[in-house]
């Protein structure tokens, strides 16, 4: 968590000042992702939808996983837009966070503003419809997926 926007945070609250870290379910946590600087993609023991959460809501994803790879990290740099922290540096993520200067924030929120439709089923129709034009199928609702 965190203010969202450079050093200020926006609202006079620098980022990193306020840290929320919890595992209680909220009604807030869209509201939570798109006030925060970082969004955590904590450790677990699969597939989970918290970076795509964090690069959907304009929050830089903070990868606390080792040995994972990112969504479409063949195409995009991942480290243009997020920060990866090792297991064995979680100890020191905050003050990591805090060190990161900010016109670097700022690059990195940029950079989301670029790459976030990539992270939307949106975009994954789009590219079906293109690729069923370029291949001369019929085009119309429903006729990409048939």
């Amino acid at each position: 968590g965190g203010g969202r926007g450079g050093a200020s945070g926006g609202g006079g609250v620098p980022y990193g000042e306020r840290v929320i870290v919890t595992d209680v379910k909220t009604p807030r946590y869209s509201e939570m992702l798109s006030r925060s600087t970082f969004c955590g993609v904590m450790p677990g023991w699969g597939w989970s939808g918290r970076f795509e959460d964090a690069v959907l809501h304009g929050c830089i994803p903070v990868l606390l996983q080792d040995g994972i790879h990112t969504p479409f990290e063949t195409v995009l740099d991942w480290r243009s837009y997020a920060v990866r922290v090792p297991r064995d540096e979680i100890g020191g993520m905050r003050r990591r966070l805090l060190e990161l200067s900010p016109p670097a924030v700022q690059a990195m929120q940029l950079r989301l503003s670029q790459v976030w439709r990539r992270f939307t089923y949106g975009s994954v129709v789009a590219a079906e419809r293109a690729r069923a034009a370029a291949a001369g199928r019929p085009q119309g609702p429903g006729a990409a997926l048939a």
